[in-house]
């Protein structure tokens, strides 16, 4: 998966890098310079996203143990229930 963000951000920065040659106003060095802060900057956006899905992921998870737990402890007060109402 990381083969295919660098793969993208790398063709996104080299699309910045020749669109800003073609442009006769700004040199070279800083059509490069703004290339590589694409580039950087796609891999921090792509990296800061999977890092919030991850985050969401793992507090869906704790939320679904604990209505899990919850209900599981739910049915059992009630079998507890119905076991001293059969008593």
């Amino acid at each position: 998966m990381t083969k295919v963000i660098y793969l993208f951000s790398l063709s996104v920065a080299l699309f910045s890098f020749i669109l800003g040659t073609l442009n006769s106003q700004i040199s070279l060095f800083t059509c490069f310079v703004r290339s590589s802060i694409v580039f950087l900057g796609i891999l921090f956006v792509f990296s800061i996203g999977g890092q919030f899905l991850r985050w969401i992921v793992k507090h869906n998870e704790e939320s679904t143990a604990l209505q899990v737990q919850a209900r599981q402890e739910a049915e059992s007060e009630v079998v507890e229930e119905n076991q001293e109402v059969k008593e």
